[in-house]
């Protein structure tokens, strides 16, 4: 114990556990096995950011999905056998996949719904970004 945390590593600590629960690294890498020890397909290990919602999933067999819970599918999901990456589905089937955008007439209507330059949207079956 000292000041009031705990420190381990060295002398002057290279991980330091504060007494209000704060966890701070100083050099090296966090591993996180979650429950089952990351053994088989599906296993998952956590990394809660902020509260118990927004998290960090590795998956075991699937890949990295980053989101909040009550959330059917992860904001973000990238598939670690592809490189596929999916952004509002978990099942991207081509390297970048994006579900969910908004359809607008143009891009007038697109900025008045609040849209700025540079967001996505789409007309029908085409892609657009707003200028």
């Amino acid at each position: 114990r000292l000041n009031g945390s705990i420190e381990f590593g060295s002398e002057n600590g290279l991980m330091k556990l504060d007494k209000t629960g704060n966890l701070s690294i100083y050099s090296g890498d966090i591993l996180t096995q979650g429950i089952n020890s990351f053994q088989s397909t599906g296993d998952e290990a956590i990394l809660f950011l902020g509260d118990n919602f927004n998290h960090i999933k590795a998956v075991h067999g699937f890949g990295i999905k980053i989101g909040t819970f009550g959330v059917i599918n992860s904001a973000i999901a990238i598939k670690a056998a592809s490189g596929n990456v999916g952004i509002g589905t978990e099942t991207p089937n081509s390297k970048l996949s994006i579900v969910g955008l908004s359809e607008y007439a143009d891009n007038a209507a697109a900025k008045s719904a609040g849209l700025v330059n540079g967001d996505l949207y789409r007309t029908g079956d085409l892609l657009k970004i707003v200028h």
